[in-house]
């Protein structure tokens, strides 16, 4: 019979606090290089959009693949610059107003209540606030490629 020492149930206990720690802290930098890379995008020289990430969540079934939930807030008159996203990404409008375009389609407005999908590299020619006066508020989530930049430009493709 095989008697478990203390001083090994602490050293496992140890092992998983440590990666716990260390795959936080990795979420931590991950989100607010996250949020640096979306803020380039920024093209109104006006109030600069806000962007939280509310999870980065590893998909431990899928290798090197994980999930995010970002809060966007967009001031009236911003909008982004032509870029593409190599992920599937959900947008829901929570309140406000969002013209986009993907690829060479024609743009569309979406209010409140209203949703709409990106495939993995389709260029999203237009993104903005077409209110002069109102903001909106969405929710993004993503399902990416953690090899690859959550947005890539498009003139630096």
């Amino acid at each position: 019979m095989k008697i478990r020492t203390m001083q090994g149930v602490d050293r496992k206990r140890g092992k998983a606090i440590r990666q716990i720690i260390l795959w936080s802290l990795a979420s931590a930098v991950a989100s607010a290089l996250i949020v640096m890379g979306v803020q380039t995008l920024w093209a109104s020289a006006g109030d600069a959009p806000r962007l939280d990430v509310l999870l980065s969540q590893k998909l431990p079934d899928i290798e090197g693949r994980e999930m995010l939930l970002i809060e966007l807030e967009y001031p009236p008159g911003a909008e982004t610059k032509p870029h593409r996203h190599p992920s599937h990404t959900v947008v829901y409008m929570i309140s406000g107003q969002v013209e986009s375009s993907v690829d060479d389609g024609a743009p569309v407005v979406y209010g409140p209540g209203e949703s709409f999908y990106e495939s993995p590299m389709q260029l999203h020619a237009t993104f903005r606030n077409p209110s002069e006066t109102k903001p909106f508020k969405a929710i993004a989530v993503m399902v990416r490629d953690t090899s690859k930049p959550v947005t890539i430009l498009e003139d630096s493709r």
